[in-house]
């Protein structure tokens, strides 16, 4: 997975530097100012680690092939840690377009985190490219999906449940029965409904249906139950 997203910036980095060549008022810029809204701290480290990892790769590779300049201009890396929280992650969008005034932004991960980035990219006039290689909620991708300034490098939603039960079918038959166990998040929310229709379709049977608080750290009670 990781190789993957890596190999998704090197493309995104090339079509930026044509775009930059097209722009007399870009080039005169010094710098190309990659924004980095990641978790680095709180419940999507991980998701947020790997970016911060892929990026860092990324431009290695890039100054090594092509050199330490994106169409005559210096590569500057800023990040900033969401700490997994919504809010801060609307702030640090804000930062990173208004105050930073970063060219492109890569992250975050989480599908909580990518929602509440949303409102502040959109609202933003002179938005900059933004490549999101996390966030599976389908909230986002009905939002902003066709927006030429987006880019998506990871499953939606839906990729998830058809290849589950895809596997499922494989390795069990169908005619089973299910019960789902999800959070009240924004990402446990986006998913039910296509765990829903992909077992459905697929002829399973969904005896029970168990909602738990998002971040919970044990969730035997549950399965218990």
């Amino acid at each position: 997975m990781r190789s993957s997203r890596i190999a998704g910036f090197g493309p995104a980095l090339i079509c930026l530097a044509v775009w930059l060549s097209l722009h007399p008022a870009a080039r005169a810029e010094q710098e190309l100012r990659i924004g980095l809204p990641v978790e680095l701290s709180g419940r999507f480290v991980a998701f947020g680690a790997q970016i911060k990892r892929g990026v860092e790769t990324a431009v290695e590779v890039w100054k090594k092939v092509r050199g330490d300049k994106v169409a005559g201009r210096d590569i500057v890396v800023i990040e900033h840690d969401t700490q997994s929280n919504n809010g801060t992650t609307v702030s640090v969008m804000g930062q990173l377009i208004n105050s930073d005034k970063a060219d492109i932004l890569i992250g975050p991960g989480g599908s909580d985190s990518g929602t509440a980035a949303v409102p502040p990219w959109k609202q933003a006039a002179d938005r900059p490219v933004w490549i999101v290689p996390g966030v599976s909620s389908t909230v986002v991708e009905k939002q902003i999906a066709k927006d030429p300034y987006f880019f998506h490098t990871f499953p939606w939603t839906y990729h998830y449940h058809e290849t589950i039960v895809s596997g499922l079918k494989q390795a069990l038959g169908t005619d089973k029965k299910v019960a789902i166990v999800f959070s009240d998040g924004a990402y446990g929310r986006a998913h039910i409904e296509y765990a829903r229709k992909y077992l459905k379709d697929a002829g399973y049977n969904i005896v029970d249906e168990e909602l738990i608080r998002e971040g919970a750290p044990d969730f035997l009670p549950s399965l218990r139950s």
